[in-house]
This record gives C-alpha cells, structure tokens and sequence, in this order.
C-alpha cells in the first residue's frame, strides 16, 4: 500500500513539472489584482462568467471520474481605465502558484506552479482558469484513496488549496495577486448517480445498461455536478453494486465500493 509520505513525495514530482510556468518578474506589482472567487461553469455551453452569484464555498473532485481539476477564478484588475478606453492596462494571467495540503493529516505542504489563461480590463472582473489539481497529483490521491478503500479505512479526504495567480499587464511589467484559499473534498465514485430508469431488467441487477436519455449533463465530469452512470459506462464506479460479487460478475472490479459503485 502506498503511503501518505509516498503520496507526498509525487507531489513534489509535480513541483518540477511544473516549474517555470509563472512569470517570475523581480518586482511584480501587487494589489493591482486580487481574486474574488473560485466559480461553477454554466451550462448549457459550460462557461465561466466573472460571476460571484456562482461562487463556490468548496469544490469536489471525483478521482474515479478525473483526475484533474480544473479551476476558474474571477479576478478583479483594479487599474482605472482613462477616459479613452486604453487597453494598456488589462491584466493577462499567465501563472498560478498552488500550495496544495491534507489538513486532517497534518502532513507537509507542497508548492508547484502551473499555466494559467485569462484577462481582465481595467476595473472590471474576468475569469482566469488553472489547473488546481494536475493529472500527476489526481492520480497520487487516487492511489491512495483506492488503498483506503481496499484496507477499509475512509474512502474521501478533504485537501486545502491556495493559490496566488501571476501575470503581466498588456502594457508591460507584471503582477502578482492576493492568496485565496479553496477546500477541495475528494472522494472516490461519490458523484456517480444510479437513477431508477438506467436499470435494465433483462440482465442480472443491479446494472446500468438500460438505454435512454440522461436526465444529467455535467459541464466537467468527476467536478461538483453529478454524473449518470450511463455517461460513463466501461469506468468501475459507473457499474452500479450492491455486493463485492455483483462487481465480479459485471467484470467491472472485485470490490463494491462505499459509493454503490465497483472498484
């Protein structure tokens, strides 16, 4: 079983990764940008609008969905625009440094620094998007979520994220924002839903094989929003359980996962 300090030890893997992808500038502005809020994508189309009517208090990441989570935050550029509506001004996010830890835990922090997209005019909002959890560290959290599970132990955990964006301003020079903190809840199967109509009686039950429309459509699979199970048949969670046999006989894992779904 792989363990906490291992789990850690890959996080630093993606510090080196991740090196080198926010500007570095000796002197970089500050106060000029701060964040508002980390926000939910909207659909129908899955935009994120420098809205704070969609600001989240915390964020969910389904590991056995995604091992990725990806963040868009509304930043506000405080340059005042002159009377001619220079664009000199606006501010470009290029970076974000991520300080991610476990806080139940107690275990050390760990810093990366990853790329970073997105703009404000001068004194209005706009939406900057990152990575807040990369590929490399979703799937070190997987390993041992799925370890936890396995030896019976808790099946989610709880990490705590800060993040500082950087960047320059069209004009010249650079900026670096104020730190926004963001609890991240992650969990393994806990977003997948068996709605009643996805059961398809001629085979073995339970099952998620009967065909029709899902009634849900998440913007980011595995990220806040629920997903039916018919949307990701072929992943283990996504085949519905009530025993460690039901999971046997699907093929889809040996073990029924809290969740109602196999691991």
């Amino acid at each position: 079983m792989r363990s906490p300090a291992r789990i850690f030890a890959l996080f630093v893997g993606a510090t080196i990764l991740g090196a080198g992808a926010c500007s570095n500038d000796a002197s970089p502005v500050t106060g000029a940008v701060t964040l508002q809020a980390i926000v939910d994508p909207e659909p129908p189309d899955c935009s994120s609008l420098p809205d704070r009517e969609r600001a989240l208090s915390r964020g969910r990441l389904d590991v056995g969905l995604s091992v990725r989570y990806l963040a868009d935050v509304v930043i506000e550029n405080h340059a005042a625009a002159d009377d001619e509506g220079s664009a000199e001004d606006i501010a470009i996010a290029t970076g974000a440094d991520v300080t991610l830890s476990e806080g139940d835990a107690q275990l050390a922090t760990f810093s990366f620094s990853v790329v970073a997209a997105g703009s404000a005019d001068p004194g209005a909002l706009g939406v900057a998007s990152f990575e807040l959890v990369p590929p490399s560290i979703g799937g070190a959290i997987y390993n041992q979520i799925h370890d936890d599970v396995l030896a019976g132990r808790a099946s989610a955990k709880t990490i705590d994220a800060r993040v500082v964006l950087t960047g320059t301003f069209a004009a010249g020079g650079s900026w670096r924002s104020d730190e926004i903190d963001f609890p991240l809840d992650v969990c393994l199967g806990c977003s997948v839903e068996f709605p009643v109509d996805s059961t398809d009686v001629t085979f073995a039950t339970p099952n998620c094989l009967r065909a029709g429309e899902p009634t849900i459509w998440p913007c980011r699979p595995g990220q806040e929003e629920p997903t039916d199970c018919r949307l990701c048949q072929g992943n283990p969670v996504c085949s519905p359980c009530a025993v460690d046999a039901d999971c046997v006989r699907a093929g889809a894992g040996q073990v029924c996962g809290p969740s109602g779904g196999c691991l």
